[in-house]
This record gives C-alpha cells, sequence and structure tokens, in this order.
C-alpha cells in the first residue's frame, strides 16, 4: 500500500521473495528447478505442468548474494529506523531453508 504524504511515496508494506539454489541433495534425487523469472517483478512456478505467477516488490533470484537483499531491504528500513520510524523484516520459510543466511 503506498500513501503520498507531502510530496513523498510512502510505503507501508513491502513483499519481497528470494529464491534458494537446489541442495545437494534436490540434485541427488533428481530433482529440477521449477522456478522462473520472465520479469524483474514476476515469479512463475511449475508443478506438475501447470504455471503460477506471481508478482513481488522485489525478487532475488537462485544467484543473489546476501548483500543485495540487505542493500535493497535492510539499508531503507534501518535508515527509517534511525528516523524514529518502526520497521520489521519478518523472513518466512520452512526450516533449514536459509533464511538466517
Amino acid at each position: 500500500m503506498e500513501d503520498e504524504i507531502d510530496g513523498e511515496t510512502e510505503v507501508n508494506v513491502c513483499v519481497a521473495v528470494r529464491c534458494r539454489p537446489m541442495s545437494g541433495k534436490e540434485v541427488m534425487e533428481g530433482s529440477h528447478v521449477i522456478v522462473e523469472f520472465p520479469a524483474a517483478q514476476q515469479v512463475v512456478l511449475t508443478s506438475k505442468k501447470e504455471k503460477h505467477q506471481y508478482a513481488f516488490d522485489h525478487i532475488f533470484a537462485i544467484d543473489s548474494h546476501q548483500e543485495q537483499v540487505y542493500t535493497a531491504l535492510g539499508v531503507p528500513l534501518l535508515d527509517k529506523a534511525f528516523e524514529g520510524y518502526n520497521s520489521t523484516i519478518f523472513a518466512y520459510g520452512q526450516t533449514g531453508s536459509g533464511k538466517t543466511h
């Protein structure tokens, strides 16, 4: 949701997704990558030959690095926190999927 206050656009909620590479176990089991990134803010998942499209404010592909995520998401939130605003980063994902990296 975006609001305009004093000529500035304010974003209240920002949703980002970071896709991890397949694990060694997944590769050994013959699993296949089911995620595609056809546009800057779009993810397509293919499951059982069906494609499902999703849109996000930020997308970090399989080859992304932690520094990219921090620069895009962490730095702006820290800046706002130091200005006195509340900020939260909520990481959601399966146990062992790399949320702490």
